[in-house]
């Protein structure tokens, strides 16, 4: 074992992840080296290397990827990642690695086993170890959540997507794991990060300079009608196929959707004050950890969103908004066309939406009456 040290960041999810990692990527020259990898996304190599069943993994499941398959992709990463370490530590510049995996914080996949297991294999090479985790407010996670659903799942549903975070499930374990002393959890609230900001708060606990270092910006939020438009078609035939339907949203979310409205999307604030009544030890267990409240309300939205039936309403009233799309020229690299959207749009209204009436379905209508 050297003495390098180990920064892990587990997240939460929905705390500018991505962000952080193409960022701290960029990173060179620096005491600290960013952990080398396909991507910069350290959590398929968690998730491989030592999870007890990583071929469950979704990414895999779409990707029609065996055991066999998984097992032998693990192979290979546990000897890129050993290439990898080992060489950090022959470079005198090189004091500690970085990696950021915000599933370890996954209170579904990431248990205490695994996290045992990565600090154990880690130890070969490290003999301290630092854990940045950020926590998010019930009432902005909720929010943030649902629309991160809609944007790469199959058929959103409101009612059954709201999650509650289950912050002792997701960082109690780090406290045992590494030790309290050694894991620093901060709010995802403005006020309480370096500047306002994420990234720069994390690179300030690490010891890095990012001033040169283009701060990469992602998952911003949608409007409320292109949210509406967009939960509507994941609603259509096109969701039958996991794989498409995610490569077609993520094509729709950025940047095509993103041209569309200007209404801010919001829950009705009844849905988190009642996840905060039903999760009382939970959030005091956090409250008391990191010593500030993730009790208080988003900021109210002209219109708040309640059920599934007010989101088809918004879609409902925005199908025109499609219209500006013509002739956008992200459509000449797309599988898919303006005509195509519409469909689906009419499609998840029809299906989903009862007073809806498609322009199709209007004009067939018309042509039985007269005749």
């Amino acid at each position: 074992m050297s003495d390098l040290g180990c920064h892990v960041h587990v997240g939460m999810s929905k705390t500018g992840t991505t962000s952080i990692q193409e960022t701290l990527s960029t990173v060179v020259g620096q005491s600290a080296r960013y952990l080398p990898a396909k991507g910069t996304n350290h959590g398929m190599i968690f998730s491989n290397l030592f999870e007890a069943r990583p071929w469950r993994h979704v990414r895999h499941l779409h990707m029609g990827h065996t055991k066999q398959d998984v097992l032998a992709m693990r192979s290979r990463q546990r000897k890129h990642i050993i290439a990898g370490m080992n060489a950090a530590t022959k470079d005198p510049k090189t004091r500690s690695i970085i990696f950021s995996a915000e599933r370890m914080s996954s209170t579904n996949v990431a248990d205490e086993q695994a996290t045992l297991d990565f600090r154990h294999f880690i130890s070969q090479w490290c003999s301290e170890f630092r854990v940045y985790g950020y926590i998010r407010p019930v009432s902005g996670f909720v929010t943030s959540a649902f629309q991160q659903i809609i944007k790469t799942y199959g058929k959103p549903d409101l009612e059954a997507s709201v999650r509650y975070p289950h912050y002792r499930e997701k960082f109690e374990k780090f406290d045992r794991v590494f030790g309290q002393s050694n894991v620093s959890l901060r709010r995802f609230v403005r006020s309480d990060l370096t500047n306002g900001d994420v990234v720069q708060d994390i690179a300030d606990q690490i010891g890095l300079d990012i001033t040169h270092c283009p701060t990469q910006v992602h998952n911003e939020s949608l409007s409320l009608e292109a949210i509406a438009l967009l939960f509507t078609i994941r609603r259509s035939e096109y969701v039958e196929d996991p794989v498409r339907a995610s490569s077609i949203g993520d094509q729709l979310v950025t940047p095509l959707l993103s041209k569309i409205g200007g209404g801010k999307f919001g829950l009705d604030p009844k849905i988190s004050v009642q996840l905060i009544e039903q999760n009382a030890e939970d959030i005091a267990w956090i409250e008391n950890r990191i010593g500030a409240s993730v009790t208080n309300l988003d900021s109210p939205v002209e219109n708040p969103i309640r059920n599934n039936q007010d989101i088809l309403d918004v879609a409902a009233e925005s199908v025109q908004l499609l219209d500006s799309l013509e002739g956008d020229p992200i459509f000449l690299d797309s599988n898919f066309t303006l005509k195509d959207m519409k469909r689906w749009v009419e499609q998840g209204l029809n299906t989903a939406h009862p007073n809806y009436r498609s322009s199709s379905s209007i004009r067939r209508l018309r042509r039985k009456t007269c005749s």
